[in-house]
């Protein structure tokens, strides 16, 4: 029987003010403030092995205490009513999710069929990681360290009707620890190889990015047209992150500095359009929606060759529509992608070639 228990308790101390001021024509404001939190924590949990088909718990117990400090600024600059000219620094921490930091491992025996021709080599690993796993291992990490962030950003608003706006914006992240799942291999001294699967901190990365977007409602035009609206944006993310230190290390055998991969989960443009109506008694929303390919996990070999699984790009069209007859009640439709695109995965070896999971 697996169990697992976490308790966590946070001490916070923040302060924050505000200032606004004049600069000639120009109306300026902001904020200024800190927020100091102390984390204590204690994980423990049971390890299960099983092995010639007998099970045995293990107890395992882990503590942390940190502080963080995360500061803030931000600054506001409105040179007239409708345009606004936004300033931003920020200092984040993301914790691990609960199940993250789970400190018992459940490790089960190997009993596959050794193929006729023998184990073949996996270009994953090193020399001295090869072979046929006697057991295969999954858990969580309670050693995991929070995601830190250091954040920049600058926006334009410009609202140019009480129903419309355009906005641009452009934002730099300064990370370090992104976690992700990742396979690797160790030498037990009890049960020799096993392969285990769980989540780990990647190393320093950034993230680049610019976002432009846009909406009104068409509420110039005669009657019931009047009711419209369009509204549309679009994303471009450029992103990286060093391989964890101590995957790379395992793997290769290298204490070299590890490279510099994908992030997990970051897709390269992202658009979003709509037609909406919303008058009277009635509400609707077509949309569609676009998501370039992103990578699900990665992997660099004892070769140092990269490797990836993601998802192909995804695009959606949706459709839903609502009837509010009386304030009590409301009829709803919804259709899901209407133009019944795919959902594909890819595997990647190297940087050039491709093939479907």
């Amino acid at each position: 029987r697996s169990a697992f228990f976490a308790e966590e308790q946070t001490y916070a101390f923040y302060g924050q003010t505000k200032y606004e001021f004049n600069l000639g024509n120009f109306r300026v404001d902001g904020l200024i403030g800190a927020r100091v939190v102390n984390t204590v924590g204690r994980y423990s949990g049971n390890s299960n092995v099983t092995f010639n088909g007998v099970t045995t718990s293990e107890p395992r117990v882990t503590k942390a205490n940190y502080v963080d400090v995360l500061p803030n600024f931000s600054l506001r600059i409105r040179p007239d009513d409708k345009l606004q000219i936004r300033f931003g620094v920020t200092k984040t921490r993301t914790k691990p999710e609960f199940g993250q930091l789970n400190p018992a491992l459940s490790i089960s025996q190997n009993t596959s069929t050794i193929p006729p021709g023998g184990v073949v080599p996996d270009t994953r690993f090193g020399p001295g990681l090869q072979g046929r796993p006697n057991a295969y291992g999954s858990g969580g990490n309670p050693d995991l360290q929070p995601l830190t962030s250091t954040n920049y950003d600058a926006t334009v608003e410009y609202y140019f009707s009480p129903t419309a706006s355009l906005s641009a914006a452009v934002f730099y992240r300064d990370l370090n620890g992104f976690i992700a799942n990742y396979t690797n291999r160790t030498i037990d001294p009890v049960y020799g190889l096993i392969e285990i699967n769980r989540p780990e901190n990647a190393g320093a990365g950034r993230i680049k990015g610019v976002e432009v977007g846009g909406q009104t409602f068409l509420d110039f035009l005669p009657g019931i047209l009047s009711g419209f609206g369009v509204q549309a944006n679009v994303t471009y993310l450029d992103g990286e992150q060093q391989y964890p230190a101590n995957l790379f290390a395992s793997v290769t055998g290298s204490n070299a500095e590890p490279p510099f991969v994908k992030i997990p989960g970051l897709s390269k443009w992202t658009y979003n359009a709509a037609l909406f109506f919303e008058k009277g008694k009635i509400s609707s929303r077509l949309s569609l929606n676009n998501r370039a390919s992103f990578l699900n996990g990665n992997f660099v070999n004892a070769q140092g060759v990269y490797l990836g699984e993601g998802t192909e790009n995804i695009n959606r069209l949706d459709f839903s529509f609502n009837y509010t007859p009386i304030p009590e009640v409301t009829f709803t439709l919804d259709v899901a992608n209407i133009l019944a695109k795919p959902f594909n995965n890819y595997a990647q070896y190297a940087e050039d070639r491709y093939y479907p999971r």
